[in-house]
């Protein structure tokens, strides 16, 4: 699984590199996320989140989830109030 999702990360790191600008960036971001939280890089999945723009309901609701595993419980209320203003 380690293998997997570091090679799937190699290769969405060229894709933002090559396409910065794609329509599925959204798309490519989860993918991403998920390849960090498999690879145990928590930290660096929050920071992936905290700097992507904008998010959706189910990448705010990810990184909600972060901020609560990595004990920045301040941040977790204020994730979860955006997530009640957008509209699904």
């Amino acid at each position: 699984m380690e293998k997997n999702a570091a090679l799937a990360l190699e290769t969405l790191e060229t894709h933002r590199r090559l396409f910065p600008k794609a329509t599925l960036n959204s798309e490519a971001t989860k993918h991403r996320i998920s390849a960090l939280i498999a690879l145990g890089r928590r930290d660096d999945a929050y920071r992936e989140l905290s700097s992507a723009t904008p998010l959706d309901v189910e990448l705010l609701v990810r990184k909600g989830e972060l901020a609560y595993e990595l004990g920045r419980s301040k941040e977790v209320d204020g994730v979860f109030v955006a997530c009640t203003s957008l509209r699904v």
